[in-house]
């Protein structure tokens, strides 16, 4: 069974794209410590060629309301960048969370594809 990581990122303007919480499976995942990923940018996440047009991405998803965007279609195939700066293949699937108290949230749930834990332990 696949183990899923939650990411939560701010959608507002003042907070577009920062990471405001996390489950222990995105640390167990990727090997990141919390403190290492607490308030950063999901791009810190990402190949740099993805991550300086994503702050872009992520506004024009809001703006149309979640629809008509590459994100319509479900789950899709990323690259994480791992604490070792490696990239590691996975899935992602995207929602648009509101918060009556703190604004627009975005939630990622993500799992690797390539290799379970176990498959990891063997090589």
């Amino acid at each position: 069974m696949n183990k899923k990581g939650i990411v939560v990122c701010g959608g507002e303007e003042h907070n577009l794209g920062k990471i405001i919480n996390l489950n222990e499976q995105m640390f167990t995942m990727f090997g990141f410590k919390a403190e290492e990923l607490m308030s950063q940018s999901i791009n810190e996440l990402m190949p740099s060629s993805f991550a300086i047009h994503h702050d872009n991405l992520i506004r024009l998803y809001l703006k149309r309301g979640g629809k008509n965007s590459i994100f319509d279609s479900g789950p899709r195939q990323i690259w994480v960048k791992n604490s070792s700066g490696y990239l590691d293949e996975s899935r992602l699937d995207v929602r648009v969370v509101p918060d009556l108290m703190n604004g627009i949230k975005i939630m990622g749930v993500i799992y690797k594809t390539r290799f379970s834990d176990q498959d990891d332990e063997d090589v």
